[in-house]
């Protein structure tokens, strides 16, 4: 392709009048100074420690139930994503189970969020750190099974060596008697994986 070719003896038109540069270049180079100090901003998610209270939960996981943990009952990969805004879980239960969760920091409520699908019921959390170096976020569970919305609760709690205990209980509706509805170990899995 190339540029068209003037007759000759044809004026050559300079790209700007002598006047100046025109009104839309005026706007172009307007947005584009504009826009260099909007993308050099921080990531508030990288440099807010608020945005880090959760990252002792990333990584793969074996998990069994705390109180027998040579029984694994699935496995749980948790990573960062949305360059460090959010949390994204992936599980695979040893029965064939799996599930979905996000849990992402809210800098203007200053609370953590943490919602979860699978077949049959999704959970939706809020809440924070705990104080004693784990998160503890609250709100419901709803059952697609006729069940409705019961009172939920979601306990995370870094043990060390990369291990987490996560405990969630639920409130009878009738009783208002909280129980365990699952209090999971979780072990990470090395390269080889194997936990």
């Amino acid at each position: 392709m190339g540029f068209p070719r003037l007759p000759s003896g044809s004026p050559a038109r300079p790209a700007f009048s002598r006047r100046g540069l025109g009104p839309a270049a005026a706007v172009i180079i307007f947005l584009i100074a504009m826009a260099g100090p909007a993308l050099a901003r921080p990531n508030p998610c990288r440099q807010d420690p608020a945005f880090q209270a959760f990252a002792f939960w990333v990584g793969s996981f074996t998990v069994s139930r705390f109180d027998a943990p040579d029984a694994i009952v699935g496995r749980n990969r948790i990573r960062s994503v949305a360059d460090g805004c959010a949390l994204l879980e992936e599980w695979e239960g040893a029965s064939g189970g799996h599930g979905i969760s996000l849990t992402r920091y809210d800098p203007v409520r200053r609370l953590w969020t943490h919602h979860w699908a699978a077949p049959g019921y999704v959970i939706d959390l809020q809440g924070g750190p705990d104080g004693k170096g784990g998160m503890m976020l609250e709100g419901a569970i709803r059952y697609a099974d006729g069940r409705g919305e019961q009172a939920f609760r979601g306990h995370w709690l870094s043990l060390g060596e990369g291990r987490v205990r996560q405990t969630f209980t639920e409130r009878d509706p009738v009783t208002g008697k909280w129980a365990v509805w699952f209090d999971g170990l979780y072990v990470p899995i090395n390269r080889d994986g194997k936990p």
